[in-house]
């Protein structure tokens, strides 16, 4: 009897322990180790870009203590047969902030990454991509303005996810303010992207003093404006709202540089522009004129192929458009096709959360759709672009356009022509005519150098071939060069056009209307007396 009960109770022990293990297995499923399960696990996690997309990738995620470390294993499988660590930021947030930069990745290539560390526990695995080294087919999604919307932002995510990006571009107002309480909400829904697909963002009014924003994001240059290439597409993120961008400013003197380079880089012939302030809309906030006057001349002379915005909460997309100011010229009123097209497409996607704004209606709008939406743009090899825009449900198609761009090397306007008098008068304003023609029929500016170290700046738009008339004063008498030179939309400058023109002094004579008659009734008399009063 006694030997029954020492084994029930042995029995009792063991089945309590075997009850134990399987309610374990039960609640961690097979696969998760132990070291999973941990309380302070990463979450929040996301992918930037700080340098070379094709060879680095930066993740960053959130933790409530110091517990888990900043450690990534990484590598082709889930063997994750590479570490790298990183650093830990405390600014912006609830909790604590981990980056790490994994560097000297192979263009192309899936990876497979886990962060945290053995103490705090690591993340469930994920994988990433890094961009080509040579120009293959891609897609990204340009979307912005979520604000205090969780519901429409995380059904818009959701539709993302779906089209399976390489990247987001990101216009700016991720959140209502900067409060670490809306970020932690924010990046919660955009995880189950963020941790397989970069985000480029940029910097809105709505991230007012920007602490969350620059702190949560680790972006190249400054993080406020910065470039990256990605395939055979060169990225400009700017700031419009929290930062000054006028002639001679740090951020337009660093624009200036980016593009002058982009230009010479053949490897990467689409250019797009990303940032918050619209140069041209109708709607809600409208346009934004300094963007107009300081920048569009910019994305015009160095060929930018499509700027994306937000800040208004709608879709508006603009036909190509040529010409800073208010009141730019639409070179081609096609909605769905553009060949060569001449100028900048405009797309503001501002609309996956924050209030929606009614849509207005100008000349140059080619669509606007009061609605949640988001853009999917595909680049191909063939060198073509496909936008497509979509409303919140994925399948709704509200904007749809092609643009392919062909291997010809653009030229440069011919010396401009310039007619008028050789002669004239000093203090009398004197009229001359200039002309030019474009090889591609471009449009075209003028700079006009009157030879007297005054010019006229750059003057335009005009159509090629179109005839101008300006109208100039000498004030001392002298002999004048007067030289004209044309560049096309795109930059491209002809060579100086010339003319010689002579100003003599013109007097006051008395009884000038004698003398008038006289020349006239003698047009072959008094040479030098002609010369001499102008006539």
């Amino acid at each position: 009897m006694q030997k029954t009960k020492s084994f029930l109770k042995i029995f009792s022990i063991l089945l309590a322990i075997f009850i134990n293990l399987f309610a374990f297995n039960i609640l961690f499923p097979i696969g998760m180790t132990q070291h999973q399960i941990q309380t302070d696990s990463p979450y929040d996690i996301h992918l930037n870009w700080q340098h070379d997309s094709s060879t680095t990738m930066t993740v960053v995620w959130e933790t409530t203590t110091a517990t888990t470390g900043s450690t990534i294993q990484y590598g082709s499988d889930m063997n994750y047969n590479q570490t790298a660590e990183g650093t830990i930021d405390n600014q912006g947030t609830n909790g604590l902030i981990h980056i790490v930069e994994i560097t000297g990745l192979s263009p192309g290539t899936t990876y497979h990454y886990t962060c945290g560390d053995t103490q705090g526990g690591w993340s469930p695995d994920s994988t990433f991509m890094t961009a080509p080294a040579i120009a293959t087919n891609f897609t990204f999604i340009s979307m912005g303005d979520s604000r205090d919307n969780p519901t429409e932002l995380q059904k818009i995510v959701g539709k993302v996810i779906l089209t399976d990006p390489d990247f987001v571009g990101f216009s700016g107002d991720l959140c209502g303010n900067d409060d670490a309480n809306d970020y932690d909400v924010w990046f919660t829904i955009w995880q189950p992207l963020g941790t397989h697909v970069p985000i480029v963002p940029s910097i809105g009014n709505h991230e007012e003093g920007g602490v969350n924003y620059i702190h949560r994001f680790t972006l190249p240059n400054n993080e406020r404006w910065y470039s990256l290439n990605y395939s055979n597409m060169h990225i400009i993120v700017l700031s419009t709202n929290q930062d000054t961008y006028s002639p001679g400013t740090e951020q337009y003197t660093w624009l200036v540089h980016d593009l002058q380079t982009a230009a010479n880089d053949s490897a990467h012939p689409w250019k797009i522009a990303i940032f918050h302030n619209p140069p041209y809309n109708v709607g809600g906030h409208g346009s934004n004129p300094n963007v107009q006057n300081y920048l569009v001349p910019l994305f015009l002379e160095y060929k930018v192929d499509i700027v994306f915005n937000g800040h208004n909460h709608y879709y508006e997309r603009t036909y190509p458009l040529i010409g800073a100011g208010a009141n730019p010229t639409v070179t081609d009123t096609n909605l769905h096709y553009y060949k060569n097209p001449t100028g900048i497409i405009y797309a503001t996607t501002g609309s996956c959360g924050a209030p929606l704004y009614d849509v207005g209606s100008a000349y140059y709008l080619a669509v606007a759709v009061k609605n949640y939406n988001y853009a999917k743009i595909n680049i191909y090899t063939n060198n073509s672009l496909h936008m497509q825009t979509y409303l919140d449900d994925g399948t709704t198609q509200i904007d749809d356009f092609w643009i392919e761009k062909n291997e010809t090397t653009n030229q440069p306007p011919q010396q401009p022509s310039i007619t008028g008098p050789n002669i004239g008068k000093i203090k009398t304003a004197t009229a001359y005519n200039f002309t030019t023609t474009d090889p591609e029929n471009n449009t075209v500016f003028y700079f006009i150098d009157w030879g007297d170290e005054t010019n006229s700046s750059w003057i335009g738009p005009y159509s090629s071939s179109e005839l101008i008339t300006r109208s100039h004063t000498w004030s001392k008498k002298g002999d004048y060069i007067l030289k004209a030179k044309a560049k096309d939309v795109y930059g491209n400058e002809s060579d100086w056009g010339q003319l010689s023109v002579t100003m003599p002094f013109s007097y006051n004579i008395p009884y000038e209307s004698f003398w008038m008659k006289l020349f006239e009734r003698f047009p072959s008399a008094f040479p030098i007396l002609r010369r001499m009063i102008g006539y």
